[in-house]
């Protein structure tokens, strides 16, 4: 699990992106799961309807291109790595 995010800084006139800089969160990856869709919008799993003709009738037309988990302190999403075969 990551514990650690990047960050853009800024200076006069200059602006550069640093990974891997410490998280002050312990996290605890046992918070709310989101979905993210190609349209780029995000919800949470539980908003999602729990009909199965529902979420047939929501589903239409939308793809998922990811899902994570939380973190309950402070809300980081994780998702981990996946390698394709």
């Amino acid at each position: 699990m990551s514990n650690t995010h990047g960050e853009f800084i800024q200076g006069d006139g200059w602006s550069a992106f640093i990974d891997g800089v410490p998280d002050e969160c312990n996290h605890v990856w046992d918070g709310p799961s989101r979905i993210e869709f190609h349209d780029g919008a995000v919800m949470m799993e539980s908003d999602l309807p729990s009909d199965p003709e529902e979420l047939k009738k929501f589903m239409q037309g939308r793809s998922i291109s990811c899902g994570y988990v939380t973190c309950s302190k402070c809300g980081k999403g994780y998702e981990p790595d996946l390698w394709l075969v």
